[in-house]
């Protein structure tokens, strides 16, 4: 028998989204998966589209302190795509670099600007000890963004609207107490950066 009586109710606010312009620290877990991109990682960390070239992490982002700790949003970050730049190189891998490079430095408090053999040292990552996926547990400062929903049968989504680095303001350094920034004054902004599971018009070519 499995005895609901004194079970607590569950919480609305617990479905509410995360405000749009929130900013937090959060954990990063990536999603297990069956695809490897050789140059990236030698772990099977990403999914492939069935129709596309588009290949794409899954990530699931747990906001540590502050009114929206323990909140979950996942996001999923496009590494490789149909549509190519001039040069001939994916626009889905572009983004995917700038913001694996991103999560590197609000890791570990480095600005974006940092040209230090230092910084310059945290910035690569060993594709044969991992790659990528050793990221997979780090800390980010985030800016929380809303996705708008273009189908009335599915609500809109918190995703990720930009990794925070040092210099930018309210960034929330790795080590602090983190304690969740209200939102920024203007409005809900949609983001609309590949976190959809369909592949974005932009990775598509």
């Amino acid at each position: 028998m499995i005895d609901l009586n004194n079970v607590g109710d569950m919480s609305p606010s617990e479905f509410d989204l995360i405000p749009d312009g929130t900013i937090a620290r959060a954990i990063i877990k990536i999603q297990p998966n069956s695809v490897t991109i050789p140059e990236l990682s030698n772990s099977p960390i990403f999914r492939a589209s069935q129709s596309t070239s588009a290949k794409w992490l899954e990530v699931e982002y747990t906001i540590i302190g502050g009114q929206f700790d323990k909140r979950k949003f996942w996001h999923n970050h496009f590494f490789d795509g149909d549509a190519k730049d001039d040069n001939g190189v994916s626009k889905s891998k572009k983004i995917g670099l700038q913001w694996l490079k991103a999560v590197l430095e609000s890791h570990k408090n480095i600005s974006a600007n940092d040209a230090s053999p230092e910084a310059q040292a945290v910035r690569q990552l060993d594709a044969s000890k991992g790659g990528v996926a050793s990221i997979n547990g780090m800390s980010v400062c985030v800016k929380v963004g809303i996705e708008k929903s273009n189908d009335p049968m599915y609500a809109d989504k918190n995703r990720v609207k930009v990794i925070m680095t040092p210099g930018m303001d309210g960034y929330i350094p790795n080590g602090d107490t983190p304690n969740t920034s209200p939102p920024v004054a203007g409005g809900t902004s949609p983001v609309n950066n590949g976190g959809a599971t369909t592949v974005p018009n932009w990775a598509k070519g």
